[in-house]
């Protein structure tokens, strides 16, 4: 599911307001930093792995709070036999990440001796 919302600034002073406080506090949050080119190339070609051409973002992830739960659910959901599950949730909500964290983390252990495989996220419009 995906909401699109239109707000008048004439007529939802309060929503606009709202949505600029919110933006600001995201922006000013210490975990933000402004970009350094330099500092990015370093990091990549530390994390560079021999034979690989990629390059890895420097940027740590770490879930949020109500994502630690979803992913304990789908730990839960593999210790009791069920490994084919679906992670369905809003636009934004960052299903990559979770999906990325649940495999790297649990892969594994999930997997025992299987193949595994990342299915990628789809939504319809």
């Amino acid at each position: 599911m995906k909401w699109n919302v239109r707000v008048s600034g004439a007529r939802n002073p309060d929503v606009i307001d709202k949505f600029c406080a919110v933006f600001e506090s995201y922006w000013n949050n210490e975990d933000f930093r402004p970009f350094d080119v330099n500092e990015f190339r370093e990091m990549a070609q530390r994390e560079k792995s021999p034979g690989l051409d990629l390059m890895p973002s420097p940027v740590e992830i770490r879930p949020e709070p109500f994502q630690v739960r979803l992913l304990e659910l789908i730990e839960l959901s593999r210790q009791r036999g069920r490994h084919r599950n679906l992670l369905v949730a809003a636009t934004g909500t960052g299903k990559t990440v979770m999906a990325a964290l649940s495999t790297t983390s649990d892969c594994a252990h999930a997997c025992r001796g299987r193949d595994c495989c990342l299915s990628p996220t789809a939504r319809k419009s």
